[in-house]
């Protein structure tokens, strides 16, 4: 099992390293030369599957009460990055958010995924304009899933909240636009192990077993180096 808070001061430290970026040049060829790395922010948009054990046919219960695993359909995914790079080796953070339409029997209504996010990357040498990389992850994940999902032993329904660990990984690409802005694109796979449920109505709970998600993420954003 990860430790979620060393997930959490290793996405800190990619932070400091990523502003500090600016110290050490001004123009992206004097930055070149004088330090061995390159920090950069982007803005990404794509799209998310997430599927595994969200099959719509499972409602299993926790000592707070009974909460159904809803079906969960694709969703456009939204989020900031920040990372540090060198000719072949990469660190990035990330902060990402995705909408759904979850359904369970009868029932429909709105998720919402996020992930906080830290991967590495290697590069592959420069093919004309374009990069390389290929990359993997590990995360920490929440996926909300709206009323009619999940009740209290008295058949109150609520609002409930997935937590989860989860990993990815996958190739990606970059192409420079103009001095220090870039295009990226990049195609993961994504794995992730729910072990706990909370809800205002409910209460918190760890889940009997972990409930798998899975899926494809695709992804293109616009960046800055600095």
């Amino acid at each position: 099992m990860i430790n979620r808070h060393g997930l959490l001061t290793a996405i800190s430290v990619i932070i400091v390293l990523g502003l500090a970026g600016p110290v050490f040049g001004q123009d992206r060829r004097e930055h070149a030369l004088s330090v061995p790395f390159t920090g950069y922010i982007a803005v990404v948009a794509g799209g998310q599957e997430v599927g595994g054990g969200f099959e719509g046919d499972q409602v299993i219960s926790s000592v707070e009460g009974f909460f159904a695993i809803p079906t969960i359909g694709s969703g456009a995914v939204f989020g900031l990055s920040l990372g540090v790079r060198t000719e072949m080796f990469g660190m990035e953070g990330s902060f990402l958010q995705s909408q759904h339409t979850v359904r369970m029997g009868d029932f429909s209504g709105d998720g919402q995924w996020r992930g906080v996010e830290i991967e590495g990357r290697v590069y592959a040498p420069e093919f004309g304009p374009v990069t390389t990389f290929a990359a993997g992850g590990i995360s920490m994940e929440w996926l909300s899933v709206d009323n009619a999902y999940c009740s209290d032993f008295s058949g109150t329904l609520c609002t409930a909240r997935f937590e989860g660990l989860g990993f990815s990984v996958g190739p990606g690409l970059l192409l420079p636009l103009a001095d220090r802005f870039f295009v990226s694109a990049r195609l993961t796979y994504h794995h992730t192990d729910y072990d706990t449920i909370e809800s205002v109505e409910a209460g918190e709970g760890t889940l009997p077993f972990n409930v798998e998600g899975d899926g494809w993420m695709w992804l293109t954003g616009i960046g800055m180096e600095f």
